[in-house]
């Protein structure tokens, strides 16, 4: 019902940007994984970006909206923040971990 009471309010206090966001910190986090869980699901999720790639596993980088998740760190590693922005800017994924500048 998209001429609802509801969806009227909705879209006008989207508009006003009055509507509130349960999160508003979002952080870069990274975790490793098993090559096969690399190749079987987080390597055809656009979210996932590697960073770092070994015999026994891959590193992957990924955005996230609140606390960082149990079994994951939060990048705070300019060096690694930039790998995880130049590969996504490869394959033009955003959100960029830089913003506006470009990373070379």
């Amino acid at each position: 019902m998209i001429n609802g009471e509801s969806f009227k309010q909705g879209q006008k206090d989207y508009n006003e940007g009055t509507i509130k966001v349960p999160f508003q910190d979002f952080l870069w986090v990274k975790k490793y994984v098993k090559n096969k869980e690399w190749n079987e699901f987080y390597s055809h999720v656009s979210a996932y970006s590697m960073l770092d790639k070994s015999k026994e596993g891959v590193m992957i980088g990924f955005l996230v909206a609140g606390l960082v998740p149990r079994d994951c760190m939060e990048i705070t590693d300019d060096e690694e923040l930039r790998i995880l922005d130049l590969a996504r800017r490869a394959v033009n994924q955003r959100p960029y971990t830089f913003s506006d500048r470009v990373c070379a």
